[in-house]
């Protein structure tokens, strides 16, 4: 008998909450410094540059893909139903690089391209950060 595994969604800390919420409404956010403004996406409160608290602010979330893994197999079943699908590495505009699954074909993703971050729903309490072509 075939088990319908649901995909494992992000875990939510006291840190990624505020950014958790925002993704609910379909809003990406990035971590800013308070005190030299770098940008980041630890999920911690304090900049891993100078130290000073942090705070979530809204960010386009266009990036350019720096590089990608297509992944034509999984043990997991929630998963396979996504075969094939690229892991997606690429650079946000204001600094960060974030590693997500492309919403995509595969055969249509390349190295230099732009993407967005889009937000796949996974019910009332929970979406999931994705790239999309732009």
């Amino acid at each position: 008998m075939a088990i319908d595994e649901k995909r494992p969604t992000p875990i939510r800390t006291d840190g990624t909450a505020d950014f958790f919420e925002a993704a609910k409404r379909g809003e990406f956010m990035l971590q800013h410094c308070r005190n030299c403004d770098q940008c980041s996406f630890t999920g911690y409160k304090y900049c891993p540059n100078c130290y000073a608290k942090t705070e979530w602010r809204h960010s386009d979330g266009i990036a350019t893909v720096k590089s990608f893994a297509i992944v034509t197999e999984s043990s997991h079943g929630g998963f396979k139903k996504l075969l094939p699908y690229a892991v997606t590495t690429a650079v946000l505009g204001e600094g960060p690089t974030l590693s997500l699954r492309y919403d995509g074909e595969v055969g249509n993703i390349a190295i230099g391209q732009n993407v967005k971050i889009a937000f796949e729903d996974n019910g009332p309490d929970e979406a999931t950060p994705v790239w999309v072509a732009l």
